[in-house]
């Protein structure tokens, strides 16, 4: 296996959607600053178990929401675009405003300041366990420094680092 590098340029490039069975990632670089291969030091956004929106294009709540069809949008950096859905996201139609609007521009997002918009969710099929109170559901997403370090970061701990093992302490260069 292997992973491919895929430079999104525009705003309409990348709007994507996750694909697990194809362990998709996406790294935020900053071409300006390299590490000690000659990368650009970047973020790794590494989805976890969240999904798209299950609902039907036609239905309303996608017509509001239409910035949860996709996973991640990258837009370039405009102070009034502020909420995914629109300026007043709680009345919004989807109409005129939000994301999938913004992103109409194409506008070019290669070396500029950018936002990073990562949509997930989750839909729950109950059961009986989940009443008269839901114990848990995980959904989330890593965020994970990508070639920030030379090396791994932990090889130069001190070597004569304390550890307590059953109230008792040691020191390794005892």
């Amino acid at each position: 296996f292997m992973a491919v590098d895929r430079l999104l340029e525009t705003e309409q490039a990348a709007i994507r959607k996750t694909d697990s069975a194809k362990h998709r990632f996406w790294k935020i670089a900053n071409h300006d600053s390299r590490n000690i291969v000659d990368e650009p030091v970047a973020y790794r956004l590494i989805p976890t178990n969240g999904i798209q929106l299950a609902a039907g294009d036609e239905s309303y709540v996608s017509k509001r929401a239409q910035f949860a069809r996709n996973n991640l949008w990258v837009t370039a950096y405009d102070r009034t675009e502020r909420f995914a859905a629109g300026e007043f996201p709680n009345q919004a139609t989807g109409a005129d405003d939000g994301l999938h609007i913004w992103t109409q521009k194409d506008r070019n997002i290669v070396d500029q300041d950018l936002v990073v918009w990562y949509t997930f969710g989750m839909h729950h099929v109950v059961r009986l366990e989940d009443w008269p109170v839901m114990p848990r559901q995980n959904i989330g997403f890593m965020l994970e420094p990508h070639g920030f370090f030379d090396q791994n970061p932990t090889l130069n701990l001190p070597s004569n680092i304390e550890a307590t093992t059953n109230g008792q302490c040691c020191s390794t260069d005892k």
